[in-house]
């Protein structure tokens, strides 16, 4: 966690002078990718791992972060980090910026739209 939440603020240039006003929230989430459009996991009736509340955070840990892939769908972990402008409502408002990083490379994925 710690790892992905330095390398996407590296990524975005965000330091701790820029972050002033801002509160970062990172939460480790199951994401799925069609194609070349990422959505969130359990949209459009596409059912959850087991492991998988119905607000679509995990109820308990993966075994292990590894993606998988099933009938032309890319399964896996994210650490999503939104970071928010400190004091607004979070709800129906989109984050300030939203990064998403693999959980088992690493990697920094492209951000599904902000509504």
């Amino acid at each position: 966690m710690y790892q992905a939440l330095i390398t996407s603020l590296q990524a975005d240039s965000w330091n701790k002078t820029h972050l002033q006003d801002f509160t970062v929230y990172i939460n480790l989430m199951p994401w799925e990718t069609y194609t070349n459009s990422t959505f969130g996991i359990g949209s459009g009736g596409v059912p959850r791992p087991s492991n998988i509340g119905a607000n679509g955070i995990p109820i308990t840990p993966p075994e292990n972060y590894s993606d998988f892939y099933i009938n032309g769908i890319i399964y896996r972990y994210v650490w999503q980090i939104d970071i928010q402008k400190t004091g607004t409502i979070t709800m129906g408002i989109p984050p300030f910026d939203l990064i998403l990083v693999d959980a088992s490379t690493g990697q920094i994925l492209p951000n599904p739209p902000l509504f």
